[in-house]
């Protein structure tokens, strides 16, 4: 009969509110794991929630009408209620893709719906209001890095443009450009809309640019430092003397390159040698300016 009916149906919705388990989201302020499981937990709990809401809602009496038989057989039917509004605005910043056309405009809309939050809060079971809040907790700082990223992606943009367009090259900045963008996730690499501007830069100033790098690699720790040292200055007078004015960090190697060809300097002295004495000699004045 239709009350077996209705006990049956309802059954069915209040073991799907029941299969809702908020201790999913109890290690979301988990410092050392990834947001990628994370993620996955806020998914399945916004899962769990809408496989419930989406067989309630079939036996839920419409606005402004009595509630159906089946609707107040639902015993546990308020923490649905409660839930659903947690799991859209979850869904909302989980959902998230930098992909997407409307990216900037999702972002704003994920941020207002996170707003309302608080609205929500107090209808929250007490058995899951620990654990929904770390559900909030975490797609606050959430959102604030996915919003961070793409501030940073807007200012790299101007910043590539306005190198892209001064009257003298900047290496130092198109360096620092550079490992800002090494340094961002492969999701923030993608907000980046004018990165084939910054290739182009470092292609057209590669000579000056690796100089740099290998300038800034010399370890005056290192087995190989006098070599390294003395190959960098090769590279460095092959550069065009335009090239050469902007290689920003000169002053290293001129610094380091008088040491390390002293090193070699000794290290090519041989006893048996005739002119042993006027080298060794030559290396020890070397030596002795080089202390002054």
């Amino acid at each position: 009969n239709s009350w077996e009916k209705s006990s049956s149906t309802a059954a069915n919705v209040i073991k799907l509110i029941e299969g809702i388990k908020t201790d999913i989201l109890l290690n979301l302020d988990d410092k050392n794991l990834a947001d990628t499981k994370k993620l996955s937990s806020v998914t399945s709990f916004v899962t769990k929630v809408r496989s419930a809401e989406s067989s309630y809602m079939k036996v839920k009496a419409g606005e402004g009408e009595p509630e159906t038989n089946e609707q107040k057989l639902i015993t546990n039917r308020a923490r649905l209620e409660a839930l659903m509004p947690i799991a859209n605005i979850a869904d909302q910043v989980a959902k998230l893709k930098v992909t997407s056309a409307t990216y900037a405009d999702d972002l704003i809309t994920a941020q207002n719906a996170l707003n309302g939050w608080d609205t929500f809060k107090s209808a929250i079971p007490s058995n899951d209001a620990q654990n929904i809040e770390k559900l909030h907790g975490f797609l606050k700082t959430y959102l604030q890095a996915l919003q961070d990223e793409q501030a940073l992606a807007v200012k790299m943009d101007a910043d590539i443009l306005t190198l892209k367009n001064a009257t003298s090259i900047d290496l130092q900045q198109i360096v620092i450009t550079r490992e800002t963008y090494n340094s961002l996730s492969s999701n923030g690499k993608r907000l980046v809309k004018n990165v084939k501007i910054l290739n182009d830069l470092e292609r057209a100033n590669k000579a000056a640019l690796d100089t740099i790098k290998a300038i800034d690699a010399i370890d005056v720790k290192a087995k190989d430092f006098a070599r390294k040292t003395t190959t960098v200055e090769t590279s460095y007078s092959k550069l065009t003397e335009p090239m050469k004015a902007v290689v920003y960090n000169y002053a290293k190697l001129e610094e380091l390159l008088p040491i390390a060809k002293l090193m070699q300097a000794i290290d090519a002295i041989r006893p048996t040698a005739k002119d042993f004495k006027e080298k060794l000699s030559t290396a020890k004045n070397k030596f002795d300016e080089l202390l002054k």
